[in-house]
């Protein structure tokens, strides 16, 4: 395991936190808004609690599978790649309009 010097170390942990602050946040816009969006689309509160464990749910089980397929690629890609598509994964689980 190869220890960084903190100038070293700084770059990566900023693209860190850029990324997990920007999923945070999507997430907290979204949570708040949901549920009175999914109301308003006629949907019951065990359908909405189905939404928001679907998130928790498929994160718990797809988690390790990537983990492992990012370990595999040693960064040659695979999370740069994982970024973009996070806004069509979350539409395609959006709620249909009527």
């Amino acid at each position: 395991m190869r220890v960084t010097a903190p100038a070293e170390g700084g770059r990566a942990y900023r693209a860190l936190f850029v990324a997990v602050f920007s999923a945070m946040l999507g997430l907290g816009i979204v949570i708040p808004l949901l549920p009175r969006y999914a109301e308003t689309l006629g949907a019951t509160g065990l359908e909405i609690g189905a939404i928001f464990s679907g998130f928790s749910v498929s994160r718990a089980l797809l988690m390790p599978v990537f983990g492992r397929l990012s370990d595999r690629r040693a960064g040659s890609g695979s999370s740069s790649s994982a970024s973009p598509s996070t806004p069509s994964s979350r539409s395609r689980t959006s709620p249909p309009t009527r």
